[in-house]
């Protein structure tokens, strides 16, 4: 089982989550297929979590999918990149 640096789980990280915005996920996809990196300082995208308006270069996702911004890492992932990148895989 993965744990973070402080030694918690990444299931327990995942199962206290805040519900994902379904319909920001969508749009993130949508504006990620129609911008790529392109112009990665615009604030264009959602995060799925907090709601708060993101651009690609503060924000972490898998091609606009699951997009979550560095606040949002930091406060529900203990900033540990590895349990982002595992928890958009099982998504």
């Amino acid at each position: 089982m993965k744990t973070t640096f402080n030694g918690t789980p990444y299931e327990k990280l995942f199962k206290n989550l805040p519900e994902i915005n379904e319909e920001d996920d969508k749009e993130n996809i949508r504006v990620f297929r129609q911008w790529g990196t392109s112009y990665s300082d615009q604030l264009r995208h959602t995060c799925v979590l907090c709601g708060k308006k993101v651009n690609i270069e503060s924000s972490v996702s898998n091609q606009g999918r699951r997009l979550i911004c560095i606040q949002c890492i930091y406060k529900y992932f203990e900033g540990v990149y590895d349990a982002v990148f595992e928890w958009n895989k099982e998504g």
